[in-house]
């Protein structure tokens, strides 16, 4: 029997994704195996066997320099680069569970009153390192499975996408590996993210809690048990 190819694009914007903690390369792989198209863009900053090791499993790599410390910008460009009728947005921290691989890889039937397509938001999760727990603060929904023309990305810190779609939750995990990297990297990303929050502060006029949402080791009381969740 032929399997059908997924009318899905996976699209990620990265740095450095050979880091260790970082999950690109594999899943830039699986979607390959699944019959996704994979379209993929660089930070010019990274090292310098990243370009060839994404070439080796993207259709097509987009390489930027970047103007500012937030990518969100460059993914405008990777879903104008793609040719499939939706795109599945995954991080070069973040990693699929196996039941939101099969979700993306069929066009949902479901749609609103007036038959429009969903934005799809899945839950986010970040286990820590341990799986003993996932960090309630970057327990999230996020528009991640969507059709590819139907959004676009302001860029800059914390810009909210912009769609004449509605969005629908749902429980399909993707996993969220931020936790995982050194905490000196998580201390730098809590500076700028810090930083950034202060020069927008009219997009949210309230302090950042940028130590207790990296910084878990000093935050035990935010861990909340993985029960019920099977691990990709």
């Amino acid at each position: 029997m032929t399997r059908s190819t997924p009318d899905t694009t996976l699209i990620q914007v990265t740095r450095d994704p050979l880091l260790p903690w970082k999950t690109s390369l594999r899943t830039l792989r699986r979607a390959r195996d699944l019959g996704m198209e994979v379209v993929v863009a660089l930070d010019a900053r990274s090292s310098a066997p990243s370009l060839a090791a994404l070439r080796g499993v993207a259709h097509r790599v987009i390489v930027f320099n970047m103007q500012d410390e937030w990518p969100e910008g460059q993914l405008n460009a990777v879903l104008d680069a793609g040719n499939r009728q939706w795109a599945f947005l995954v991080s070069d921290d973040e990693e699929p569970s196996e039941d939101l691989w099969h979700f993306a890889a069929h066009v949902p039937d479901l749609r609103d009153q007036d038959g429009q397509h969903y934005l799809w938001r899945c839950r986010m999760l970040a286990p820590l390192p341990d799986w003993a727990a996932h960090y309630r603060l970057l327990d999230t929904h996020q528009p991640r499975y969507f059709p590819r023309e139907s959004i676009r990305w302001p860029g800059g810190f914390d810009q909210m996408p912009v769609s004449k779609l509605s969005e629908i939750d749902f429980e399909l995990v993707l996993w969220h590996y931020t936790l995982w990297s050194p905490r000196e990297h998580r201390e730098e990303k809590a500076r700028r993210h810090r930083k950034a929050w202060a020069a927008s502060y009219e997009l949210h006029p309230w302090p950042f809690p940028a130590d207790a949402s990296y910084l878990w080791e000093d935050h035990p009381e935010h861990y909340l048990p993985l029960n019920g969740y099977a691990r990709p």
